[in-house]
Parts: C-alpha cells; structure tokens; sequence
C-alpha cells in the first residue's frame, strides 16, 4: 500500500479552534511541517488546538514528540482553563502507538473529528 504524500492543511474555525489536518507520514523528515504551524497558533493564543490523524498513515517519536511538545508548552503556560490539545485518530495502528507511549494519558484521544473538536468547545 502506497502511503499519501505528507500535507497539513489547517483550518480555523470560527470561536478560533485551530484544526491540523495532517495527511501521509509523519516522522522525522514531516514533523518540521507540522509543528511550525502547531508553534503559531499557540502563539496566537489560540482557545484549543486539534490535530486530525485520520489521514495519517504513520507516525514516529518524533511526531510523537512534536503533539506532545505542543501539549507541554500550553500546560508550562498554565492554560489549564485556556488552550487545549486534542487529537483525532481512528487509525488503529497509530492509535496503539499514542496508546503504548502514554501519549493519551495526556492528550484527549478521539475517533472521531466532531468529538475532538466538541471536547475542545465544551
């Protein structure tokens, strides 16, 4: 199975949610892409950052690192009441590898792209 070209594509709504859509593999070469956007709207001061796996087809630590360094930045900040992080995956194998770093310990999980973005409205 040949993987899609990597690509994300961000879209803000309109209460300033800030949604990644990413697209391929993110890894070591990708992450770059990723979290340079991911840098701006947390200092944009956006209300809440959602991440759309759905189209990712693999993700490594780094990536891993890239969600997880933009969760940490907003709780050193202190945005327990402000900026928030969720991520949208119903890709099971990039699900299980989120699931065994730990990383939805931190990070509200979703399998759906609605529920993502409710958690972070609500």
């Amino acid at each position: 199975m040949k993987t899609a070209p990597f690509d994300v594509r961000t879209e803000v709504l309109e209460d300033g949610l800030h949604v990644f859509m990413v697209t391929g593999e993110l890894d070591l070469n990708t992450a770059p892409e990723l979290r340079e956007p991911l840098e701006q709207a947390i200092e944009s001061h956006a209300p809440g950052l959602m991440v759309d796996l759905t189209n990712c087809d693999f993700i490594d630590s780094t990536g891993i690192a890239v969600l997880v360094g933009a969760w940490q930045t907003l709780e050193d900040r202190g945005a327990g009441g402000g900026s928030r992080v969720a991520l949208c995956c119903p890709n099971a194998q990039v699900r299980r590898l989120l699931e065994l770093t730990g990383v939805i310990d931190a990070i509200a999980l979703h399998s759906e792209r609605d529920a993502a973005i409710a958690s972070l409205q609500s």
